[in-house]
């Protein structure tokens, strides 16, 4: 019996000797690691936005919204002029039908895309909320609008 607490106290001693030094490799990794998440967000699909994660403790991330937008006359004919996508405060303008653009948002389940056009001089809009899927940070939808 003694030498079993003989053992059990040579066990506690090394342990709490060796203890400083296990604590401070453990906070030097975690610095790096913060460091690297705070550096390069880009890797963790995230965008920098400090006063954010000041907030809410965590970065908030970037989604890719791509697709193609049809404005179609009465007779099938694609009369895409001067559309532009939003969502949230970020922009795109199209050059043909297909479009991407990136943007920040807090983990959510649902995004609200703003989709703006010219149809015979008057400029119009069309809301559409689109529900994104755990996980998906590529968000893929086609937008036929009949005019």
């Amino acid at each position: 019996m003694k030498y079993l607490w003989l053992i059990m106290v040579r066990f506690m001693h090394r342990i709490f000797s060796k203890l400083p030094s296990i604590l401070s490799y453990f906070f030097l990794a975690f610095s790096v690691m913060v460091c690297f998440i705070i550096l390069v967000p880009s890797c963790f699909d995230r965008v920098p936005v400090l006063s954010y994660y000041i907030e809410e403790h965590e970065l908030p991330l970037t989604y890719k919204l791509q697709g193609e937008i049809k404005v179609l006359d009465e007779t099938g004919n694609i009369v895409n002029k001067n559309v532009e996508v939003f969502v949230g405060g970020y922009s795109t303008t199209l050059t043909s039908t297909e479009f991407n653009l990136t943007f920040s948002a807090p983990a959510t389940d649902k995004v609200f895309v703003v989709i703006r056009y010219e149809v015979d001089g008057n400029i119009r809009e069309l809301t559409k909320c689109l529900v994104i899927k755990d996980g998906n940070l590529v968000i893929e939808e086609e937008f036929i609008i009949h005019v």
